[in-house]
């Protein structure tokens, strides 16, 4: 078992790092001077990892944070385009310094990796499509500059000390955890979060402009393999799909995942920004066989549904009567059986929202359990289902399918089942309501009464 430091842990991306580093069993450190990042990320793991709550600028800090380490993830920074045009100096000194004093603590005791979070911004404007590891960097803004300099301190580490670092050019990350509330959120949560409010979001420029849009349950994936890959050291890789999407593609398809007609409005372009950005990824899937898995309309419709359930909160079932997550007799009990380690975390978050004392697992002999000895609700996945050899029709109505077999979850609904589609957002967000103000569908003939837990 590795121990792991995640500088900017409580952030977007470092957030989904700690959790899945928790999730696999490795000991997990923080440094994070929660000044962008937010507590409310790490929430159900206070026990699970250690924070060192301080600054990049502050060596004490940094060298309490470094010290009994093996593996630095370093994803702390001062992001966005627009703030650093406004204060390039501070910019500057979380990015570049910061990574400096990192990297000046890790020599020092004796780290055995670093993965440095850079930018496709360093790429800059260049017309040239698409983006390669080789071109030459042409950064537009003093963010952009502050990454490539990162860059340089870290490969010159490599070069003149030895230290293991591999620098990621990550291509617009999005999806759950990203704030949707900063006034510089980041494109698709500010479409979604206004769009789901019923207002226009706002396109700076003629909509045009393109991004490789990349899920971060990948970015996670791939920034693990570089951390345990020898052969990355040393490298500057891109970790991205490989696919363009226009901003007017990123609202028309937010506008099908939300039933909506919403017309986005057009406003000046932006100092900073670039036109296209498109990547190469041969290279990362050579060094580290990483292949993205999710596409962009499934990330849109996991993240839709985080906003969504991040906002949400019970509203009672119109008749006074409380529903199961308001319930004054305790929290209902749920598990979530489920293979895919972001959905389960997009589901937990939902139903946590609705008071359930929420349980995971992705064991099929863990729901077997569940169904045998306890009394609460089974968020059941089809793959997991499978693998406990239960026929459907046995299992009792207080297990809910949740499935991507359209066959499976129909045979579940002729029995009279909850049972949903995971690729579905609508019938998966309807469902998740019903639950958390009904309790699932129990055919009258066969009522099986919730457990409660005691406060």
């Amino acid at each position: 078992m590795a121990t792991y430091l995640v500088t900017g842990g409580a952030g977007f991306i470092g957030s989904n790092l700690v959790h899945e580093l928790v999730r696999r069993g490795e000991r997990v450190r923080i440094l994070d001077n929660f000044s962008t990042g937010r507590r409310e990320n790490l929430r159900g793991l206070d026990d699970k990892m250690e924070i060192i709550e301080g600054d990049l600028g502050e060596p004490a800090a940094v060298k309490k944070a470094v010290h009994g380490t093996d593996v630095i993830l370093h994803h702390a920074a001062l992001p966005s385009v627009a703030r650093s045009i406004e204060d390039p100096t501070g910019t500057h000194a979380a990015n570049a310094t910061g990574t400096l004093n990192l990297l000046v603590a890790a020599r020092a005791s004796n780290v055995k990796h670093v993965v440095y979070a850079s930018s496709s911004s360093v790429y800059g404007d260049s017309p040239v499509l698409p983006k390669e590891e080789g071109m030459r960097p042409e950064p537009k803004s003093p963010y952009a500059a502050s990454k490539l300099a990162g860059e340089g301190y870290c490969l010159a580490f490599w070069k003149a000390y030895g230290l293991e670092t591999v620098c990621l050019r990550y291509f617009n990350v999005f999806g759950p955890r990203q704030d949707p509330n900063s006034p510089y959120a980041a494109v698709i949560p500010n479409f979604i979060t206004r769009m789901l409010q019923g207002e226009p979001p706002t396109i700076f420029g003629d909509g045009l402009q393109s991004r490789d849009f990349t899920y971060v349950e990948d970015v996670v994936e791939a920034t693990l393999l570089a951390a345990t890959v020898p052969a990355a050291a040393g490298q500057v890789l891109n970790i991205a799909c490989g696919r363009q999407h226009t901003l007017w593609d990123l609202v028309r398809i937010l506008n099908d995942v939300l039933g909506t007609e919403t017309f986005p409005r057009l406003a000046r372009p932006r100092s900073g920004d670039v036109r296209h950005s498109q990547a190469e990824v041969m290279k990362a899937r050579a060094l580290l066989g990483f292949r993205p898995r999710i596409d962009f309309e499934e990330g849109l419709r996991r993240t839709v549904l985080w906003i969504r359930a991040s906002t949400s909160r019970p509203t009672g079932t119109g008749n006074d009567r409380p529903g199961i997550g308001e319930t004054s007799e305790g929290s209902p009990a749920i598990l979530i059986a489920e293979d895919d380690p972001m959905l389960t975390l997009v589901l937990h978050e939902y139903l946590d929202r609705f008071d359930f004392a929420v349980h995971t697992t992705d064991s099929h002999e863990e729901a077997r359990r569940w169904l045998e000895e306890e009394g609460g609700l089974l968020l059941l996945d089809g793959s997991v289902f499978k693998q406990m050899g239960i026929p459907l029709a046995d299992l009792p109505r207080r297990a809910v399918i949740c499935s991507g077999d359209a066959d499976l979850v129909e045979e579940a609904r002729r029995l009279g089942m909850t049972a949903f589609c995971k690729g579905r957002l609508d019938d998966l967000g309807k469902t998740l309501r019903q639950i958390a103000t009904e309790g699932p569908h129990i055919p009258s003939s066969a009522p099986i009464p919730l457990r409660r837990r005691a406060a």
